[in-house]
């Protein structure tokens, strides 16, 4: 026979590898390792969720900077006093406004609308600028956007954000 064969069972086990097995050399009950998943499962669900919104910001933050070449225009724009502007006309809800960044968008944008100066009625000096949303995971719908509202002050531009985005993705003026 082989020593294999020869089981005693006062001594311990050598294939400790196939169990977990605690410092003292005692194993787990199985109360332990339930629970012990149990908080893994749960510091896994709250990990997935937190990773899922800081992902849908970042992408939210990447919209913003495809924007920062319209702000700047229109920031400019304000410094320098122009007039308003006399040919540009609120858009009506027959006629939306024309996507006006020429640049490729990445798919989880649909569209980029910018309102010069003077084209918002009933605010003769100021602009806004929109981001579409495509849908993102079951946070953003389909077409949430994000608009940034640009006051025309004597000197300076005051920048408001609005828009039906959540609150939570929103970045700062």
């Amino acid at each position: 026979m082989k020593d294999s064969q020869n089981i005693d069972p006062a001594e311990p086990r050598s294939d400790y590898g196939r169990y977990l097995v605690r410092r003292s050399g005692r194993r787990l009950s199985i109360l332990e390792t339930t629970l012990l998943i149990a908080l893994l499962g749960l510091a896994l669900t709250l990990g997935s969720s937190a990773f899922s919104d800081w992902r849908i910001k970042a992408r939210v933050i990447d919209a913003t900077r495809l924007i920062a070449d319209a702000r700047k225009e229109l920031e400019d724009s304000c410094n320098e006093g122009q007039e308003v502007l006399e040919s540009a006309s609120p858009p009506t809800d027959s006629d939306p406004p024309e996507p006006d960044i020429a640049i490729p968008l990445p798919g989880h944008i649909r569209d980029i609308i910018v309102e010069p100066i003077g084209a918002i009625e009933d605010r003769a000096r100021a602009g806004r600028i929109s981001i579409v949303f495509a849908a993102i995971d079951d946070s953003i719908e389909e077409g949430d956007r994000l608009v940034f509202t640009a006051d025309c002050r004597k000197g300076a531009t005051d920048w408001s954000i609005g828009g039906d985005l959540p609150l939570k993705y929103r970045p700062n003026p």
